[in-house]
């Protein structure tokens, strides 16, 4: 998956709007819904205002909100259509610094911002800082602080998302793409989609605080870049069904996550992130040039790639292992590792085996192979005598440069004359060079 083409004429990062042209204006302050909205001296006072009357099929209509609370009932923006008369339309929305949505005095379960349509259009939501919150209702799966529907497009810049039944949610076939956006607090899910939904994240954060978090379905996609997942509480679960990761973090030096991921469909690829995470082992996940904290479960149907990973440590709350037995899994169970760095564990590989668990593994045809496995208070447990956990092996020093120290993946990475240098497959490396 790839982003949307942007067209960032209306991008104001530092709040400046001027010299720019706009169709309609919304006001807090000094507007008035009884006005015709077409100038600065006429403008809005709500936002319900902005519904699907001011589109028209291949036309960009452009809307700036001045600085101000928006918390009236009618303080949301709601723009549904299934008129052909609106394919292809573009609504941008400005808001100027300063901007707040408020939903506490909302008398209906309105989300913050909704757009949908069965018709392609586009919502480009310029934030500049705005903050969408307490767009909630007790007791309901709704509202969401930003959320879409069917075959309506939302383009989010620079937005909050905080304290909302939903912070940010996509359904149906409807793509969302989010830039510098931040969820937190929200009462069911920080960031998600079901259905066909397209989700695409990039430099954005999200702390989780309970309930459903990521990707509800496996039907539709999602791509997070450099993006920052956090929970409030460690532990916390966060889905990653058909997803990809490239960079960011998963977790904190002193919060983990518990990745669930779905077992059907495409699973996750993590790549370049830091993960300090928990895996469980009937989950798809392929993990390639991570680096941090690791602890997964071995568990019937999962399966678990690690490639050119530096893993030292197991995630909190967890066995102090990188793979570590629950209850006997059956025998389908892959889980592989393959020039990936191991140090730091109590038993690093097989923690709580016994020789029926060391059957499956075997049974699988799983292996660990070209790892370095150094500093670890066991390497594999004594079961797994019949497994494949010898080729290209090494248990010497791997020389890494200052593991542990930063999000930094250079940080992780070994140092010049380490034994990982040449000793992985087909002659490449174990690891990950610093940088």
């Amino acid at each position: 998956m790839r982003p949307v083409p942007l067209s960032l004429g209306r991008v104001t990062i530092a709040g400046d709007v001027s010299g720019i042209s706009y169709d309609y204006y919304v006001d807090s302050v000094s507007g008035s819904d009884s006005n015709d909205g077409t100038s600065v001296s006429n403008a809005w006072a709500t936002l319900s205002k902005l519904d699907a009357t001011l589109l028209s099929a291949g036309s960009t209509v452009a809307v700036l909100v001045a600085a101000g609370t928006y918390d009236t009932a009618s303080d949301y923006i709601l723009v549904q259509s299934g008129a052909s008369a609106v394919t292809g339309a573009v609504l941008d929305v400005t808001f100027k610094s300063g901007c707040v949505m408020d939903g506490t005095n909302m008398a209906g379960s309105e989300n913050g911002v909704e757009a949908s349509g069965s018709n392609p259009w586009t919502l480009n939501l310029y934030g500049n800082g705005l903050t969408i919150q307490n767009y909630e209702v007790a007791g309901t799966d709704s509202p969401n602080g930003i959320g879409n529907r069917d075959s309506a497009t939302i383009n989010a810049y620079d937005i909050t998302c905080d304290g909302n039944e939903d912070n940010f949610s996509s359904h149906g076939d409807a793509p969302m793409y989010l830039y510098r956006c931040v969820g937190r607090n929200a009462t069911k899910g920080e960031f998600l989609h079901v259905g066909n939904a397209i989700v695409y994240a990039e430099d954005c954060e999200f702390y989780p605080a309970t309930g459903i978090n990521g990707m509800a379905t496996t039907t539709g996609t999602c791509e997070m870049v450099n993006c920052v997942i956090e929970p409030v509480t460690s532990g916390a679960t966060w889905g990653f069904g058909d997803t990809i990761v490239r960079g960011g973090r998963i977790g904190s030096s002193t919060k983990s996550v518990q990745i669930v991921a779905a077992t059907s469909g495409s699973g996750a690829t993590i790549e370049d992130a830091y993960v300090h995470a928990y895996i469980d082992g009937n989950s798809f996940v392929t993990l390639t040039g991570c680096f941090g904290r690791l602890s997964t479960r071995l568990r019937n149907l999962g399966n678990i790639l690690i490639d050119h990973c530096v893993f030292m440590d197991g995630a909190l709350g967890q066995a102090d292992a990188v793979l570590f037995q629950g209850y006997d899994p059956g025998s389908q169970g892959d889980w592989n590792a393959i020039d990936s760095i191991f140090t730091g564990y109590g038993t690093a590989v097989g923690s709580g085996f016994t020789a029926t668990h060391a059957g499956y593994f075997t049974a699988a045809g799983n292996s660990v192979n070209y790892c370095c496995t150094y500093g670890n208070t066991t390497n594999f447990d004594a079961d797994l005598t019949g497994a494949d956990i010898t080729t290209g092996n090494i248990t010497t020093d791997p020389l890494l440069s200052t593991p542990g120290s930063s999000y930094d993946k250079a940080d992780w990475g070994y140092t010049t004359g380490s034994p990982c240098i040449g000793a992985g497959s087909s002659g490449g490396n174990i690891g990950f060079a610093a940088a």
